[in-house]
């Protein structure tokens, strides 16, 4: 995975969730259940946004911040993806209509177990 073109699709999702209410969504939880200190705050992201509610950081510094750490831990998952046996990697970008047939006739061969 191209690391310029990773940041650059993370950056994106953070301000597609910012656009989409993040802000709000993270005061109500605060409004909710006042004690910081529960797991719920602990998700990627939430401590920064809980430092701009709190005029700790400005915009920018939130969204450069939140964007660090979720390239940071997309970049341990791929560590521990490429660790695995049998995993097969698609191109999305070239091969979509490809991989969506493959996942369809997986799942009929290898029904998903609840």
């Amino acid at each position: 995975c191209d690391p310029t073109v990773l940041n650059q699709k993370i950056h994106d999702r953070v301000i597609k969730r910012l656009e989409r209410g993040a802000l709000d969504e993270v005061s109500h939880l605060m409004e909710k259940y006042p004690d910081l200190s529960l797991p719920i705050y602990t998700t990627l992201g939430i401590g920064f946004i809980i430092a701009y509610l709190h005029k700790q950081i400005g915009k920018d510094e939130l969204i450069s911040r939140w964007t660090a750490s979720e390239v940071s831990y997309a970049k341990r998952q791929l560590l521990w993806f490429n660790k695995q046996q049998g995993i097969i990697w698609y191109d999305t970008s070239v091969a979509k209509n490809f991989i969506l047939k493959n996942i369809k006739l997986w799942q009929k061969q290898k029904p998903l177990e609840l």
